[in-house]
């Protein structure tokens, strides 16, 4: 799992699911280049990708397209405390897993992950 946040509470909550689940993290957190983060996506292809929107914006859309064209197979789980409509109907056709509005409750976080693990992992 990568995940690509700058915000202390979504990397200490998803660094903990990642722990309690057995997946293991990375952390992505030192660029906000995009062409950066699809390198690490494409170089690792972890199963699932938490993307942080207030981390890239304004190219977390024009990011996540390019992702799912190079790597289709990773869950992405998108978390933002932006609450406009027009970047949930961006984003929504893009094929994410999960969208988030922040603050994100962790159980629901917790039970995104778990499932999106399980399904990348059946044969």
């Amino acid at each position: 799992m990568i995940i690509a946040s700058q915000d202390s509470e979504v990397l200490e909550m998803a660094g903990n699911i990642g722990k309690d689940i057995g997946m293991g993290i990375q952390i992505f957190n030192y660029s906000n280049n995009p062409l950066d983060l699809m390198t690490r996506v494409c170089t690792i292809n972890p199963a699932v990708l938490i993307m942080d929107d207030d981390f890239l914006s304004p190219n977390s859309a024009h990011t996540l397209e390019s992702i799912k064209q190079v790597n289709r197979t990773t869950a992405i789980i998108f978390l933002t405390s932006d609450t406009s409509i027009e970047l949930g109907r961006s984003i929504s056709q893009l094929g994410i897993h999960y969208y988030g509005i922040k603050p994100v409750d962790k159980e629901d976080l917790r039970d995104a992950v778990s499932s999106l693990k399980e399904i990348r992992t059946q044969p």
